[in-house]
């Protein structure tokens, strides 16, 4: 995401005069790394079996669920990053805005869990798409710095904005 002009200045379309809470943009890729991991992971199992492809993706929907709610800081990956690796790196030279994230977590969430549906309800092609879709955007993320989420972020929030008609 760090390279993309359209999040860079994005702010929380809740109160648009407070400072948007920011991190560390190498956590949120690392995440993303982690991540890629686990959904290919997902997809190599699921040549084994339906079951198990359900169980790791189901996992991976609960860590995705966590950095919904949580956000970056609290996100499990985000934990590892910030004991482990980050210590290991210099200072923090760029940031970016944490509800972007925390909605990208909630897509990657959704993919997830219609690919636990797909998986476990035996409708593998379901649970391959979801999951198809979800390795996309991580790489994208973790290799590019394209975070998908993020961008489909501002014009999500800009309807959340929208006044109603009175």
């Amino acid at each position: 995401m760090s390279s993309s002009p359209i999040t860079a200045n994005v702010s929380s379309p809740i109160n648009t005069n407070a400072a948007v809470d920011q991190v560390d943009v190498r956590g949120p890729r690392f995440a993303a790394w982690v991540t890629t991991v686990v959904i290919a992971a997902t997809l190599v199992v699921s040549a084994v079996g339906s079951a198990g492809a359900a169980v790791i993706l189901g996992l991976q929907a609960v860590v995705f669920a966590i950095g919904a709610w949580r956000g970056p800081r609290q996100h499990p990956y985000g934990l590892l990053f910030r004991r482990l690796v980050a210590p290991r790196l210099g200072p923090v030279t760029e940031k970016e805005p944490v509800p972007p994230l925390k909605f990208a977590q909630l897509v990657g969430l959704v993919f997830a869990v219609v690919g636990v549906i797909g998986f476990a309800t035996g409708v593998p092609l379901l649970g391959l798409i979801a999951t198809g879709f979800a390795l996309v955007a991580a790489f994208l993320n973790a290799a590019f710095g394209i975070c998908l989420g993020c961008q489909i972020y501002p014009l999500v929030a800009r309807l959340r904005r929208a006044p109603s008609p009175t």
